[in-house]
């Protein structure tokens, strides 16, 4: 009785396992089932375990995620930190060991890269966790359609509430913009003159590579009609005799006024005849110097070294500070703009339009309420709030043979030289 007890459960327990192992399989076919069928059977199947020697200064804890890094498909779990032994050795380095689930590539021959990231807790970290590429791509097409479509009435609706802040703030900001200046200008001249140099040699090597070809091509039909003019009115006889004059001590001047009366009554009528040509060639001159390419390379680069010396920077950012920062009459003129009910209106009416697109902007950057948090904002919140998620590994191939031993495949490991992401489920790339 006995062992018919015993046949009677083995043959119950061998029923109800193979219905489980058919169910799993069965259900593995549906995607609603596919991922928790997967789960089961990644828990259910054999675990790797690799010992890594890692730094000593790494806050590694037991747990730590491991994602393998495919740039041809999704980003995956493929598995996590075991056992972190405290010691230090004197290489400075600790002994963790690394659990590899059945997920995880066979690595054979190939040796792997096990590289640490820490979460990007600066505010350009949390920005580009909230708006990756694709949704930064989303919300700037979600936008520009939406001006490009309400373009006219968005800006007719602000254009009086523009005038007006502009109006109120103008004074405010030139009056400490000028005070700054004025306070400034020692050192502003002192930056000038040390580069004055280098720009004067570069005007010279413009104006005779650039200007003088141009003077010379556009200009000189006209100088030689002028000289000719002039020269047709010049009087040898008259300052001949003058000039020889002089020359006996008589009188001191009379070449001189002469040359004067000449200047007066002869040449000068004669420049002012041609003065719409002389305009001309002037502008035409300027406009060619100007336009040519040699030219905006010369002085983007002169303009150049003066916006990159640090000094400028330095004083130019305490002039911007001073104007608008640390402006209470700019603060002031803006705070009365905008609590004035005109302003108010403008501002309402051009908003009008593109409150549908901020909602929409809303669900992409924070989820639509149906679906719960969107993973990046799920993800933040993680991170920020929770504390979680503030370390995890990537796998990577280093391209070398690893070597066999006792140990396994050998992985090294390395710490991550940018900030990165924690990788979002099924996401396909990381930072």
């Amino acid at each position: 009785m006995k062992i018919f007890r015993i046949l009677i459960g083995i043959l119950l327990w061998t029923i109800f396992i193979g219905s489980g192992v058919a169910a799993v399989v069965a259900a593995s076919q549906e995607p609603r089932w596919h991922k928790v069928a997967g789960s089961l059977r990644s828990y259910l199947s054999p675990r790797r375990i690799v010992p890594v020697q890692v730094a000593g200064t790494w806050d590694v804890r037991s747990g730590d995620a491991i994602f393998l890094v495919d740039p041809k498909g999704p980003t995956r779990l493929v598995g996590e930190i075991g056992t972190v032994v405290s010691e230090v050795n004197p290489q400075k380095e600790r002994r963790v060991e690394v659990i590899l689930f059945p997920s995880a590539p066979e690595m054979g021959s190939r040796r792997y890269t096990l590289i640490y990231h820490r979460a990007d807790a600066s505010l350009t970290g949390i920005f580009a966790a909230l708006l990756p590429p694709a949704k930064r791509n989303e919300v700037y097409n979600e936008l520009s359609t939406t001006i490009a479509k309400h373009e006219d009435q968005i800006f007719a609706a602000l254009e009086p509430a523009l005038r007006e802040i502009a109006t109120n703030v103008t004074p405010a900001l030139e009056a400490q913009l000028e005070k700054s200046v004025t306070r400034h200008w020692a050192e502003l001249e002192l930056i000038l003159a040390k580069h004055r140099g280098d720009f004067a040699g570069d005007l010279a090597t413009l104006g005779k590579e650039v200007g003088w070809p141009i003077v010379k091509e556009q200009a000189e039909p006209l100088a030689k009609q002028l000289a000719n003019e002039i020269w047709q009115r010049v009087s040898l006889w008259r300052f001949g005799w003058r000039y020889l004059y002089g020359k006996t001590g008589l009188s001191t001047d009379v070449l001189e006024k002469e040359w004067n009366r000449f200047m007066a009554q002869d040449a000068l009528p004669v420049i002012e005849n041609h003065v719409r040509e002389l305009s001309k060639v002037a502008f035409g001159v300027f406009e060619a110097a100007i336009t040519d390419p040699r030219t905006k390379d010369t002085l983007r680069t002169a303009l150049g070294r003066v916006v990159a010396d640090p000094e400028f920077q330095k004083i130019t950012g305490t002039i911007l500070r001073e104007s608008i920062l640390e402006n209470t009459d700019l603060h002031n003129a803006l705070a009365e703009s905008f609590s004035q009910p005109a302003v108010q209106k403008s501002l309402e009416q051009a908003a009008e339009p593109l409150e549908p697109t901020l909602r929409r902007i809303g669900d992409i950057l924070f989820g639509d309420g149906k679906g719960g948090l969107s993973p990046e904002l799920a993800r933040i919140l993680r991170n920020q709030v929770l504390g979680k998620d503030q370390q995890w590994f990537t796998l990577e191939p280093s391209g070398e043979e690893a070597r066999q031993g006792t140990g396994g495949p050998v992985i090294l490991a390395k710490e991550a030289t940018e900030p990165s992401l924690y990788p979002l489920p099924n996401s396909s790339s990381h930072r």
